[in-house]
């Protein structure tokens, strides 16, 4: 889950790692669908996962959060709001 959302400059990517990856391949849409970033994390087998995620140089907007590994794909819609 993506908290809090909707948000102004910061979120907190919540997962829980239940399957036998331990790294998984987080990509960042905008509402056109284009890729704004990609980056690989490590998170370790069955654990609860929170990532800090730093919104501050995006634009206000819709914004889909994707990660995935090679079991699960996981995706969430997130609400950037103007300051």
């Amino acid at each position: 889950k993506l908290q809090p959302n909707p948000t102004y400059e910061t979120t907190d990517i919540i997962i829980e790692n239940n399957t036998n990856s331990t790294e998984w391949t987080l990509n960042i849409y905008d509402a056109n669908g284009q890729l704004i970033k990609s980056s690989l994390e490590s998170f370790p087998q069955g654990s609860l996962i929170t990532l800090h995620y730093n919104l501050e140089k995006f634009t206000p907007g819709e914004y889909y959060f994707n990660l995935t590994d090679f079991h699960k794909s996981i995706s969430k819609k997130l609400i950037k709001l103007k300051n």
